[in-house]
């Protein structure tokens, strides 16, 4: 409306351009797509495994490689050439057959891991079973030849897991999967019978760390209580260290060594070595101590009970010069 009428009229603008578009599709010219590079500038078929790695191989892995590929080992009359010739298909020899050595040292079963032996009867068992990220149950248990290990997800006769070895799956008689392994320490101990409140994996380590404890150390432990602290104590040290630990309630003291028995009968089982016996459980009060340890140097004090300051002038005559005193508290750590 208010248009001219010979506006309508012009051509439209692609017709007077003379770009491409106007161009016939023969005389286009054509951009060829990058030619793709396979690999490291090297053809499909070429080995992926390059000649210095070959070095590195064995004579027996190179002699298979070899008569796989048809070629045969020739040595040199010179003491400084070896040369690999590639024979004609016709005259190729069939591949030597390497013969095993039978003379060869047999395998150390001493030091076998605990995931190679199999389940046996009294052996420890922790079931887990796990819906997505959220763990449904966790149950630890001793095997029996006669037991069965029953949840609300069905049940597994302990003849079942017998023989098989840990980190398996077992189908419960509901259907369900539950993962069966040996239990660690710290597994053992978040589970094991409880007398009073035990002292958490995460915090022993972070005593541990302070007191750096080694291997033949001798600790005192004052406040058994369930024997958690016992056992990790018992393992830094080792089999030529000593723990010496003090309680003074009785059902404490009798939970304490029932927990580290039953964890030393198990760890026999499962291992080719034995958990060492290195901790002695004493049923006394710490102040009432003082005549016994006059004769005893200690590398590290482990103190976790109730007003832990009355204890200091018993066991610190007796700390060697650089030694650590761990105190710990309901709500934190000091030493």
């Amino acid at each position: 409306v208010g248009r001219p009428h010979h506006t309508l009229l012009r051509p439209p603008p692609w017709r007077s351009c003379p770009g491409l578009c106007s161009r016939p599709a023969a005389q286009r010219p054509r951009v060829s797509a990058p030619r793709r590079r396979t690999g490291l500038g090297r053809a499909p078929s070429t080995p992926l495994l390059p000649s210095a790695a070959c070095k590195l191989l064995s004579e027996e892995i190179r002699d298979i490689r070899r008569a796989d590929l048809g070629e045969t080992r020739q040595e040199d009359s010179s003491e400084n050439s070896d040369s690999h010739l590639q024979l004609p298909a016709a005259s190729r020899s069939p591949p030597a057959q390497l013969q095993r050595d039978e003379d060869k040292t047999p395998v150390d079963t001493h030091n076998t891991s605990a995931k190679d032996v199999p389940f046996q009867a009294g052996d420890l068992i922790l079931a887990e079973f796990r819906r997505k990220t959220y763990m449904e149950f966790k149950h630890m248990r001793n095997l029996t030849a006669v037991g069965k290990l029953n949840s609300n997800w069905g049940a597994i006769s302990h003849l079942e897991i017998i023989g098989k070895l840990p980190g398996q799956m077992f189908r419960t008689s509901s259907g369900f999967q539950f993962l069966i392994r040996r239990p660690a320490l710290e597994d053992y101990v978040l589970l094991m019978k409880r007398g009073p409140t035990i002292s958490y994996p995460k915090d022993i380590n972070a005593m541990l760390m302070m007191m750096d404890i080694n291997q033949g150390d001798t600790v005192v432990e004052t406040g058994t209580g369930s024997g958690g602290m016992s056992l990790f104590l018992s393992r830094a040290v080792g089999p030529r260290g000593r723990v010496i630990s003090y309680e003074i309630r009785k059902d404490h003291h009798a939970v304490a060594k029932k927990n580290y028995r039953r964890w030393r009968d198990a760890w026999g089982i499962g291992h080719a070595e034995e958990w060492p016996d290195n901790v002695d459980f004493i049923n006394k009060d710490i102040l009432t101590a003082a005549e016994d340890m006059k004769s005893i140097t200690f590398d590290a004090v482990a103190l976790d009970m109730l007003n832990p300051q009355i204890t200091l002038p018993v066991v610190y005559p007796n700390l060697k010069q650089g030694g650590v005193c761990a105190v710990y508290l309901a709500n934190r750590i000091t030493f």
